[in-house]
């Protein structure tokens, strides 16, 4: 400026005073490099101290001009002998730059502009009462990178740099690429420490604009909409900015990855000097997508201060305190749903460098977590109401720590398969070490269910326990030894089932100590389940069980104590697995343990080594129901019939399996009950009452030599006499006559035990007759369960 005035008053000594002025200009302007000058107009008052230019042009003999459709300048005179310019106001209209980067040079409209080096001799001092610049434009270019500044008006007032306390003022009104921007505030440029308070309010700038210039300093180039009204203020070292900015189509993108939102909105506060971020950000319809991972959030809200710290393990590089709520989130791959929320709202979080990360509480409300998708689809695995975690802490090598976890109505599905369990890893590469976690204590309500369902055996088993109540303490998966107690409670039906022990649940080999109590369940239901141990189908019948197991260093002992009530099966095989390993007919034997209320009690031992690979819980299992089974029945006919063993597999007319009693014997060729027939018809009579679900058939038997020949010497003097001298009968045997002799003898046992036992008549069948000479045909009558 005061090279301008100077060259002026120069011209002027020459060629008067708009001569001289022009003469000055471009001087001036050829002295900067631009060979190229126009002037339309040019105009000096010395008594006034004005300049007045239109229509300038200047610039190299290649490249854009610079244009200035006017200069009104108006300065004072007697400041300049004190080389001093005070310029009482200048105002610039229609100004055209083109500044661009080459390499490492600035060009100013093809003009490269030289680095000071520095102030040569005294220095100048101005003041400028008043600049207004209008209708300008200001072209920006950095490689790739163009921009473009539209100046409406910008106004400068009491810029004075030798009263370097005083604040100047500033209001600039434009457009940078388009978008509406005003700026306005004071600074102290001139001062020992500078300061600015600077308001910018900028609308629809799109950031897209800024992505060359981001690559070329390395950043990854985002994209949106901004509109932003900011405050700045203070020091350079100690900067503050207060104010909101919101992008409109955020997005962020990098190697393998994207970022966007809907709309990203920030109030608040920013501090240089602490680096401290405080405020309110909300962020709709945000994406994170790496790999084939998505996670979606419809609104994130985080409120509260943040700073940056260095990174620490797996931690966030920033310390401070927050709270977020997360509307609507989801995460999930093209073949997976892993975690889905309509709101997560995180209270206390607190963040220190190289200290775990702690969250106060975090709830999670209707939560839903592992859902298969596609071909292979299957239902969440776990859908809540709510979920509540307290005193959750993350290190930085990953582990997770939960003071307590509440789960409220919940509907945790669980499905079996040969492969392992859905959802669990079944097939998978196991996707890397599981991190580390440990729970104090863990609650499933009572308004829980749990949907059970086994495919691994022939016929698949589904079970729906209601009423789920789950208490367990003292989980963490880094001390496999650790006892963790629990009780459970649920409903299965109209049954009930309680819980209670010690288990460790991250133990190599499952160990603990669990006792079950079951009263009035189902059986139908686990009818799959027996077909695959027992080889039989549940019909009908209710179980109530007392259990107790343990397991230590792999070795499982325990006990059932059963009582099955009303117990039937449906078509029983006699070639199924519980008849084999019985050596019983399964529904004699079930009929035989009905007490009069048709209950069945049983006593079962289980035993065996978990760290076998051959050993089978499922088969071993078996293997003591037939034994418990067996022996149970051998009691009660042992009570029953104390005098001898009474019992034995007999082959029936139909060529099956029949379990007998000892036979009633009879005199040769009689069909009279006597003495110890008698007797061991009443302890039958006995054992069918205490069993009404026990049926007997009573077969009649005849000898042909026995039998025979006492009919015969019963009916002829001839046979008689024979006898006395030591003879036989010569007479065969009458088959028709036996038959009817057998057939007396079973009628008879059939009507003592009606008549005289008071055995429903119903409950005994009498079976074709027998007659041989064979040990099954001996004078009496068989008795088969």
């Amino acid at each position: 400026m005061a090279a301008l005035v100077l060259a002026a008053l120069a011209g002027l000594a020459h060629w008067g005073p708009d001569a001289g002025l022009r003469w000055a200009l471009n001087r001036v302007l050829h002295q900067m490099g631009w060979t190229q000058v126009a002037i339309a107009h040019a105009d000096l008052s010395l008594f006034n101290g004005a300049i007045v230019v239109k229509s300038m042009e200047a610039g190299p003999s290649l490249g854009k001009a610079l244009g200035i459709d006017g200069l009104d300048l108006r300065f004072r005179w007697k400041p300049l002998l004190s080389k001093r310019v005070e310029v009482e106001r200048l105002d610039l209209a229609g100004v055209t730059v083109e500044a661009r980067r080459v390499g490492t040079k600035i060009e100013v409209n093809g003009l490269p502009v030289a680095a000071s080096g520095g102030a040569g001799g005294d220095s100048w001092s101005f003041d400028i009462a008043a600049l207004a610049l209008t209708n300008s434009t200001f072209h920006l270019s950095d490689g790739s990178f163009k921009a473009t500044i539209a100046i409406d008006r910008f106004d400068l007032t009491d810029l004075k740099s030798w009263a370097p306390d005083q604040p100047a003022r500033f209001r600039l009104a434009g457009r940078i690429n388009g978008a509406p921007l005003t700026l306005s505030g004071h600074a102290t440029p001139f001062a020992d420490r500078p300061a600015l308070a600077v308001t910018l309010d900028i609308a629809r700038f799109d950031l897209g604009s800024l992505a060359e210039l981001a690559k070329g300093a390395g950043i990854t180039p985002p994209g949106g909409v901004l509109d932003a009204r900011i405050k700045v203020e203070g020091e350079p070292d100690s900067l503050s900015a207060d104010g909101r900015f919101a992008v409109a189509g955020a997005a962020l993108a990098w190697d393998g990855g994207r970022i966007s939102a809907e709309r990203l909105e920030w109030t608040g506060t920013a501090s240089l000097a602490t680096r401290a971020v405080t405020g309110k950000s909300v962020i709709d319809n945000l994406r994170v997508i790496t790999g084939d991972m998505t996670i979606a959030n419809r609104r994130l809200t985080i409120d509260g201060t943040l700073m940056p710290a260095k990174a620490f393990g797996i931690l966030p590089p920033l310390t401070g305190q927050a709270e977020l709520v997360a509307d609507g989130v989801s995460i999930h791959q093209p073949d997976r749903e892993w975690l889905s929320a309509d709101r997560i709202d995180a209270r206390g979080i607190q963040l220190a460098a190289g200290q775990p990360a702690t969250i106060g509480r975090i709830d999670f409300r209707m939560l839903a977590a592992l859902a298969g998708k596609g071909a292979e689809a299957f239902p969440r695995r776990l859908e809540s109401r709510q979920v509540g975690l307290e005193g959750l802490h993350v290190d930085p090598d990953g582990r997770v720590t939960v003071a307590a976890a509440n789960i409220t109505g919940a509907l945790i599905r669980v499905t079996r398969l040969k492969t392992g369990w859905v959802g669990l890893g079944q097939g998978d590469d196991g996707g890397g070490e599981m991190p580390s976690f440990a729970v104090g204590r863990l609650r499933i309500d009572g308004r829980s269910r749990l949907e059970y369902e086994d495919r691994v055996p022939a016929e698949p088993v589904r079970l729906a326990l209601d009423g789920l109540d789950l208490t367990a303490k003292d989980l963490d998966s880094t001390r496999p030894g650790r006892d963790s107690p629990f009780t459970l409670k649920a409903r299965l039906g109209e049954g009930r089932i309680t819980a209670s022990g010690d288990i460790r649940p991250f133990a190599d080999t499952f160990a603990g100590r669990v006792a079950v109590t079951a009263r009035a369940i189902d059986l139908p239901v686990l009818s799959p389940y027996a077909a695959d141990v027992l080889g039989v189908h549940l019909h009908t019948g209710q179980l109530d069980a007392d259990i107790k197991a343990s397991t230590d260093n792999g070795r499982l002992t325990g006990q059932l104590e059963l009582t099955l009530t009303q117990l039937y099966v449906a078509q029983p095989d006699p070639n199924a697995k519980l008849a084999k390993q019985a050596d019983m007919p399964i529904e004699t034997v079930l009929d035989l343990l009905r007490d009069s209320e048709g209950r069945i009690r049983l006593t079962i031992p289980v035993k065996g080594e978990l760290t076998n690979p051959d050993f089978d819980v499922s088969d071993a299992v078996g293997q003591a129901v037939a034994g418990a089974l067996k022996s149970t029945v051998l009691t009660t006919l042992k009570v029953a019939f104390p005098v001898a063993a009474l019992i034995g597999l007999v082959i029936d007319e139909a060529e099956k399996p029949r379990l007998g009693l000892e036979p009633l014997r009879f005199a040769a060729g009689s069909n009279q009950l006597e003495g110890p027939a008698l007797e061991q018809l009443g302890t039958v009579g006995g054992l069918l009452r205490q069993r009404p679900g026990l049926k007997l058939s009573v077969c009649g038997t005849a000898d042909t030599h026995e039998d025979w020949s006492a009919l015969i010497r019963a009916g002829s003097l001839l046979a008689r006499l024979q006898t006395l001298v030591g003879k036989e009968p010569a007479t065969p045997p009458d088959t028709e006559r036996l038959l009817a002799l057998a057939d007396s003898r079973a009628q008879a046992a059939k009507t003592y035990l009606v008549e005289r036992a008071g055995i429903d008549p119903g409950r005994l069948f009498t079976c074709r007759s027998r007659v041989g000479s064979d040990k099954n045909s001996q004078p009496g009558v068989l008795l088969m369960l």
